[in-house]
């Protein structure tokens, strides 16, 4: 096992040879996958982790992103744009949530 400072350095090994596999975000290995048309993804997933989008408490943004993003995953852009990138498979989005203080829940 290796660990590298930088997610491009695990890529070059693997691309290079020095190591057989690399363990990064599903979303992150689809788009190299996609790209490259080098690379194959496994389905196994270690530890889900989930993403978001940052904003300050209170900001009157916060629930503007979020009903802009489920709006997308309602009328299918959303799954239009990932798939475009190819990183249209595990960790799709159904629900936008804005996790806050008043609305902990993560899933």
């Amino acid at each position: 096992m290796q660990q590298f400072t930088t997610q491009n350095a695990a890529e070059l090994a693997v691309s290079s040879g020095r190591v057989e596999m690399v363990a990064a975000g599903s979303a992150k290995l689809q788009y190299l996958a996609k790209q490259t048309g080098r690379f194959g993804v496994s389905k196994l997933t270690s530890n889900a982790v989930f993403n978001g989008i940052g904003v300050r408490r209170d900001d009157p943004l916060g629930p503007v992103l979020r009903d802009a993003l489920q709006a997308m995953i309602d009328d299918g852009t959303y799954t239009a744009l990932m798939a475009k990138w190819g990183v249209d498979g595990s960790g799709m989005l159904d629900k936008a949530l804005l996790v806050n203080k008043a609305n902990p829940v993560t899933k």
